[in-house]
């Protein structure tokens, strides 16, 4: 596979992760949107089955894959940092670190689930070299 078809697998994937994680997280109340437990566990588990596959699968060069579907989850945010701050301009002062938080939470989701996948596809791969 071309790095241009592994970078739009990887970028389609992370897009729909957006949409999933922001139907949930758009629709709250500022006072009730805490991360990370806010965000929709239904996107998160999306974006950590997608980066298991691309582990299995070799889809995509590692750090491009992990980056760019960690990368869901702060987009998320600041949709709503930036639907929230044109309603009221005194809301998110402290954005960078919602922003920081969220790439965390990100990276926390598909970091471990694309290097297991990994793993265990060399261990698979060792053990049906040796018979």
């Amino acid at each position: 596979m071309t790095k241009q078809r592994e970078l739009a697998f990887i970028g389609m994937a992370s897009v729909l992760g957006l949409l999933l994680l922001a139907v949930s997280y758009l629709r709250l109340p500022y006072d009730q949107a805490r991360l990370p437990t806010a965000l929709s566990p239904v996107g998160l588990g999306w974006l950590g089955l997608v980066a298991a596959l691309s582990g299995l699968a070799r889809v995509a060069r590692p750090w491009a894959c992990c980056l760019t579907l960690a990368a869901a989850v702060p987009a998320t945010v600041i949709l709503c940092i930036a639907a929230d701050v044109s309603s009221d301009p005194t809301r998110h002062n402290l954005w960078p670190f919602e922003v920081g938080l969220g790439m965390g939470v990100g990276l926390f989701h598909v970091l471990p689930a694309f290097w297991i996948a990994r793993a265990l596809r060399t261990l698979w791969q060792a053990r049906r070299a040796s018979g």
